[in-house]
This record gives structure tokens, C-alpha cells and sequence, in this order.
């Protein structure tokens, strides 16, 4: 997730951590214990924080590179609130509510689409294993609220943590903390594909020389 956004800042992996920590726990202690009540038993707890991890990692990803790519691409914009006595909070207040739609929106697809359209992985296990349906639905209607909140949450951590980390205490933009994002895998394996295609595109041009030179000694 930290190698996903196009800018970056120095303590984003750790603040990545604790957004994903803080929704993950929260979420999941009060589904395992007031919900589900099973208590914190490996048996359920494994499977269920698994899920929240994954969903609010893919929601915190895209949350935390529309903030940090908003600020950095429209200074501009973010400066003339400042200017006009606007709190960081203010000036940013557009950029989080995108970042928040953009990110929460995958969850809520799923969880709209869920029994419908598609059947979730916890549901179909259930019914396998011979649970009654009715009783399948209702637990994983639960956990489609768990997930969207545990998304909600990490979601409202990172844009927090970077608006504090991105601007001072008297509210002022620090455009130097900002700094290029790490390449991620699939920038990594373009650069290789674009590597080769020039490796093999030199060659040919230097057969297609060579051929040449020779027809004219010929």
C-alpha cells in the first residue's frame, strides 16, 4: 500500500500501519465479541481479521494517494484557502471527502452486490458446511457492516495523520516533506518491459545496418 501513491512522506509506512491497526482492532474485537460472540478464539478470529485487513488496506491505499497527490498537484488551490485565513482542515476538506468516497466506494459496491450478484466467500462457507441460510445471510450481512466500518475508520486515520504530518501547527503548508513515492511492482515491470522492447529495437536497427552495408559491398 505504501508503494502504491505517486508521493510519499517520511513515517508513512508506520502511519499506514496504525490506520489499518486502530480500524482492524476496533471493528473486530466489537464483532467477535458483541456480535458474533464467540470471544477472541482463533477459529473465527483468523478468518474475520483477515477480511477487515484486506478490505481497509485496498481503501487506505487509495484513500491516502488522492489526499497526498491532491495537495501536491494543486497547490495552488490549497494555498489560496490558506491565504483567504482557511485552517488546514478547511483547505483540505474537499480532498478528504474525495479520498473518502473513492476509498469507501469498493465496500459499499461489495456489500451491495452481496446475495444478489455474487455470494462472499464467509456465506458460501457456511452454507457447505450445512448452515442454515438464513443464519448464513445474517452473519455475513454483519460482516459487510464490520468491513465498511472498519474501512470508514482507516480511512479517516490516514487522511488525518497526513494532513498533520503534511501541514504545521500554525497551519501552514510543508510542500518539502512531500517527497516521489516508491515504484510500486507494476511500474517496476513496465520499466523492464520498456527495457527490452529498446534492447530488441536497437538490435534490429543495428541488423537492419548491417545487412544494408553488406548489399552495398555486394
Amino acid at each position: 500500500a505504501v508503494g502504491r501513491p505517486v508521493y510519499s512522506y517520511k513515517g508513512l509506512y508506520w502511519h499506514s500501519a496504525q490506520s489499518v491497526g486502530v480500524g482492524a482492532v476496533l471493528c473486530g474485537v466489537f464483532g467477535l465479541a458483541g456480535l458474533f460472540r464467540v470471544g477472541l478464539d482463533a477459529q473465527y478470529a483468523i478468518p474475520i481479521f483477515g477480511m477487515l485487513l484486506g478490505n481497509t488496506l485496498t481503501g487506505i491505499s487509495v484513500s491516502m494517494n488522492t489526499v497526498i497527490t491532491g495537495i501536491a498537484e494543486d497547490r495552488d488551490t490549497v494555498e489560496k484557502f490558506l491565504c483567504f485565513g482557511a485552517t488546514r482542515w478547511e483547505a483540505t476538506s474537499l480532498l478528504r471527502r474525495r479520498a473518502f468516497n473513492v476509498g469507501i466506494t469498493p465496500s459499499v459496491n461489495q456489500a451491495s452486490v452481496a446475495g444478489l450478484v455474487a455470494i462472499p466467500g464467509m456465506m458460501t462457507g457456511q452454507l457447505l458446511a450445512g448452515t442454515d441460510p438464513a443464519q448464513a445471510a445474517r452473519y455475513q450481512i454483519l460482516l459487510l457492516f464490520l468491513i465498511v466500518s472498519c474501512c470508514g475508520i482507516g480511512i479517516f486515520s490516514i487522511s488525518y495523520l497526513v494532513i498533520v504530518t503534511i501541514f504545521d501547527r500554525r497551519d501552514r503548508l510543508q510542500i518539502d516533506r512531500i517527497l516521489p513515492g516508491r515504484k510500486g511492482l507494476s511500474s517496476t515491470i513496465a520499466d523492464q518491459f520498456d527495457m527490452v522492447a529498446s534492447l530488441l529495437q536497437m538490435w534490429l536497427r543495428r541488423r537492419s545496418n548491417q545487412e544494408q552495408g553488406e548489399s552495398l559491398f555486394r
